[in-house]
């Protein structure tokens, strides 16, 4: 093998399937041969929480490795992917899961929630009030 054209891989894409819990990954690292220069082992973290790895012995194509893991995790959490070249370097990539439902990633109140909260805290404050008149 060749070293001196020996590189880390370039870039991670990822999709997370929040109801399946299913994380789509793409390693792009391009390569002559996938059997000797290759993506050899991806990480999984959870809130820097390490979840779990796969070891590879190949890459998928000479221009990028593919796989999916299932990762359960939550509106709001971050799930990072560290893909290890087995010749040079490593690289680092991570999403924060958002709501599927299209409310963001779940730390933010809507509007309705928070006018709900304000009526309910006025309503209590004029049935403490009216009280102590009484």
């Amino acid at each position: 093998m060749n070293t001196a054209i020996a590189h880390t891989p370039s870039s991670i894409s990822m999709d997370y399937n929040y109801s399946s819990n299913v994380l789509e990954f793409r390693v792009n690292h391009a390569v002559s041969d996938v059997n000797t220069h290759y993506i050899e082992l991806i990480e999984i973290f959870v809130n820097d929480v390490f979840n779990q790895s796969r070891p590879y012995t190949s890459q998928t194509t000479t221009s990028y490795h593919e796989d999916t893991f299932t990762v359960p995790a939550d509106i709001g959490d971050v799930i990072k992917l560290v893909a290890y070249c087995n010749v040079a370097g490593s690289l680092t990539d991570e999403i924060v899961i958002e709501d599927p439902n299209g409310n963001g990633t779940g730390t933010e109140k809507t509007s309705a929630e928070s006018v709900l909260i304000v009526s309910l805290a006025l309503a209590i404050g004029f049935i403490l009030m009216r009280r102590r008149k009484f």
